[in-house]
């Protein structure tokens, strides 16, 4: 089926369920289907130039799927690496080109490598990276990527205080450093927070110590630098006021020149939300002291304890997104998940719960501008929560979250619009009845001020989804 088939057939569904002033300001366009051997062997990279393009890997075959803007299929191109079946360990697009980060075993060594593409899958560069000195398999790296994805952190646990960090120049396909540093204060698996990399190739490492209730009056942040240029780490501990982190996120503030950490914090438990926190960092030093906001009286009483009491803390909150305003204040998206595990004599399950959306804007000094709350219901089962939480697709003047309003075969898909100023309305966009989609929203890329690319998984079949406002 071509897409202007595909097209007006979901045209003629939208009529029967929405008003047609509402449909005719979206255009959808469908790819074709195709099978695949696992739920999680497809990345779609999204639009490099003027393709769309899909990595996959079928089982020891990797492949590059070609699409035209409209989602007519072009190609597929296969990949060859040293090995024939190797480890993919990530894959990143940059501007017009994507890298893949591979692994495979030479004798008894671990062996990593980056290669560099073009759009039509043609090799442009390959880098080795260092092999551990001792020759033996100490993991795999962890990737962590700049917001624009020019540079590339790589960190490879070696003992649980310490850990191997190359940093990579992705234009340019070269290690700018390579080096080993030792936390021995802290245990890497329990204590450490956050790491990011800045486009310019600063990163930060973010600890948290005695972040439990019992000691909680000791409980800070340890943050560690890196300038570009330098080896030697910067550091920082900044005091918690005897409250405890329940979550945490590390943004960067371009505009501004500024680092800004921002989560939620507790009062007795990391599990029970009393409120959100920020702080911003430039050069090194704290540039704006940490503040702490409880949640306001509308939140609380929204979410209501047994008998209509109005709790103090809300369950099971994480940090989903936080986007820096203009002026420097804050746009946090805060969920609602939860898994529960149900086993029997033979099976075990897991029920993933992704739920309501807080939203929180702050002004620049930290304190709460305004809030609100999405409600969405999104329970499956034994899935990986692939169908749930939501996509964020911002612009210059409003921002939108798209989302499956329940996890099912046939499903309405919802967005919620604002702006910075207040909070917004939920509309309908469309439904997926009849046309054999399951839409991964958290999965979904921005093509445009107007556009994004969202995969569908639907009974082992997979295929790309263009939406256009």
């Amino acid at each position: 089926m071509n897409w202007r088939l595909a097209l007006r057939i979901l045209s003629s569904v939208f009529l029967i369920f929405f008003k047609s002033d509402f449909i005719l300001s979206q255009q959808i366009l469908l790819s074709r289907e195709k099978s695949i051997v696992s739920d999680d062997s497809q990345e779609l990279l999204g639009m490099l130039g003027d393709k769309v393009l899909v990595f996959g890997n079928q089982g020891v075959r990797y492949e590059l799927d070609i699409y035209d803007q409209e989602l007519q299929y072009l190609k597929t191109k296969e990949l060859f690496f040293e090995k024939q079946k190797v480890d993919i360990q990530t894959v990143v697009r940059t501007k017009d080109e994507f890298a893949v980060l591979y692994s495979y075993y030479h004798k008894l060594n671990l062996v990593s490598h980056i290669r560099k593409y073009n759009s039509e899958g043609v090799l442009l560069d390959s880098l080795k990276l260092p092999e551990d000195e001792s020759g033996m398999d100490i993991g795999s790296f962890m990737p962590f990527l700049s917001k624009n994805h020019g540079m590339l952190l790589l960190v490879k646990p070696l003992t649980y205080y310490s850990m191997d960090m190359i940093l990579i120049d992705l234009t340019k396909l070269e290690i700018i450093w390579y080096q080993e540093h030792a936390f021995e204060s802290y245990n890497l698996e329990r204590d450490l927070a956050n790491i990011a990399v800045r486009d310019n190739g600063e990163v930060y490492l973010v600890f948290e110590k005695n972040n439990f209730g019992w000691q909680k009056n000791k409980h800070h942040q340890h943050i560690f630098i890196i300038f570009p240029g330098d080896k030697q780490l910067k550091d920082l501990k900044l005091p918690f006021q005897g409250k405890l982190t329940a979550d945490f996120d590390l943004v960067f503030d371009e505009k501004n020149g500024k680092v800004v950490g921002s989560g939620l914090y507790a009062e007795r438990s990391v599990e029970n939300a009393a409120g959100f926190f920020s702080y911003a960092l430039k050069d090194g030093s704290l540039e704006k002291d940490l503040i702490f906001t409880p949640f306001s009286i509308k939140l609380l009483k929204n979410n209501p304890s047994g008998k209509r009491k109005i709790k103090k803390e809300l369950n099971d909150l994480r940090i989903g997104d936080v986007l820096v305003k203009n002026d420097g204040g804050l746009m946090m998206f805060i969920e609602t998940r939860k898994e529960l595990t149900r086993e029997s004599a033979r099976n075990r399950y897991t029920d993933y719960y992704f739920e309501d959306i807080f939203l929180i804007c702050t002004r620049p000094d930290g304190s709460l501008f305004w809030d609100d709350q999405i409600r969405k219901y999104q329970l499956s089962y034994d899935d990986e929560a692939k169908y749930s939480s939501y996509f964020l697709f911002a612009t210059p003047s409003s921002v939108r979250l798209v989302f499956n309003d329940e996890i099912k075969d046939e499903n309405t898909i919802s967005e919620y619009v604002f702006s910075p100023l207040g909070p917004g309305k939920r509309k309908s966009l469309f439904s997926t009845d009849l046309h054999r989609m399951k839409l991964m929203f958290s999965k979904a890329l921005q093509v445009s001020s107007d556009s994004f690319l969202v995969p569908s998984l639907s009974e082992g079949k997979y295929r790309v989804v263009f939406v256009q406002y």
